[in-house]
């Protein structure tokens, strides 16, 4: 996928709806579309025109970002131009006269409330999360599950989280917290119900988080759960956990060094790209899929891993510091 128009009945485009189309060069957007949601041309390495009208007033986190070569061609003053100054992504009033507007292959509509990732987007590295609620329930470190299900607490709590159940209504997915940070330790279960997944974005951006303890049973750590944590330093993986979701510890420049277990197999897109102050990763043999530059950006690190593992091809293949385990 090179070029797209996407026509003009779309007012949203979803979250991670282009992520990782790394070819696509150019994108028009027409007037109708309002909203552009996270990670939408995410990784789109090869992207270097995109034309946003001024219909646009919402763009989510991370629209643009790993799009090194784009220029978004916007009206000044705009939400998209106000949005480019903000994070800092090359701007310009005029369309270029070389923009595709004949040869474009169109691009069905989303839907806006579509909930995965797309068929053009690294599905099998992130963490599946059901929507989110109006009525979602806010769980304190230490209170029991059945308090927090039949009545929210209403004064403010030092350390919470917001959760929701599993479809199957047998386990618990962390979607928010609310907490300060410091050294956090998450309990297994609440009142009998195993906490299985870390969702999406639950402590993004949590610089006062120190340190992480992971319960054993937990499966999976969503995408972007602990990015931009700067303050994290020490992370505790259980036995458990199978999945690390894409950019999941994206931007935690205080973490040194991680252990993985030898429950997981596969390691998202951006997992833990620019962590700077990473210098020592143990990669066991059951990891099979690691995500397109899931160690960029981290310029002192040395990977420990079995020759001849995924691990070991895939730091070969990067050119990544690595070492026989």
């Amino acid at each position: 996928l090179k070029y797209v128009t996407i026509p003009d009945s779309v007012v949203e485009i979803a979250w991670g709806a282009f992520c990782g189309c790394t070819s696509l060069t150019s994108v028009i957007i027409p007037d109708s579309v309002m909203k552009i949601g996270w990670s939408v041309f995410k990784g789109c390495t090869s992207l270097t025109t995109i034309i946003v009208p001024s219909s646009v007033t919402k763009i989510g986190r991370g629209a643009f970002k790993g799009c090194p070569k784009l220029t978004v061609f916007c009206s000044e003053g705009s939400a998209a131009w106000e949005y480019c100054l903000e994070k800092d992504v090359p701007c310009a009033e005029a369309a270029p006269d070389s923009a595709p507007r004949q040869n474009a292959v169109s691009q069905p509509a989303k839907s806006p409330d579509k909930k995965r990732l797309p068929d053009s987007a690294p599905r099998q590295n992130a963490v599946s999360q059901p929507a989110k609620s109006p009525d979602k329930k806010r769980l304190p470190d230490s209170a029991p599950l059945q308090n927090a299900v039949s009545q929210p607490p209403e004064s403010p709590v030092s350390q919470a989280f917001e959760y929701e159940l599993t479809p199957d209504g047998k386990g618990m997915i962390l979607t928010g917290y609310n907490g300060t940070g410091g050294e956090v330790v998450i309990q297994a279960a609440y009142n009998g119900v195993p906490v299985k997944e870390i969702g999406r974005y639950v402590f993004r951006n949590c610089a006062g988080l120190v340190s992480i303890v992971l319960p054993e049973g937990m499966t999976g750590i969503g995408e972007s759960a602990f990015e931009g944590c700067t303050g994290l330093r020490a992370v505790t993986l259980p036995g458990s956990v199978t999945e690390i979701g894409w950019s999941a510890f994206e931007g935690c420049t205080g973490l040194t060094t991680i252990i993985f277990p030898g429950s997981v197999t596969k390691i998202g897109w951006w997992a833990f790209k620019d962590c700077t102050g990473l210098t020592s990763v143990t990669l066991p043999a059951s990891v099979k899929t690691i995500g397109d530059s899931a160690f960029g950006g981290c310029p002192n690190l040395t990977i420990r891993c079995p020759e001849g593992s995924a691990a070991w091809n895939y730091c070969e293949k990067n050119g990544i510091p690595h070492a026989a385990k």
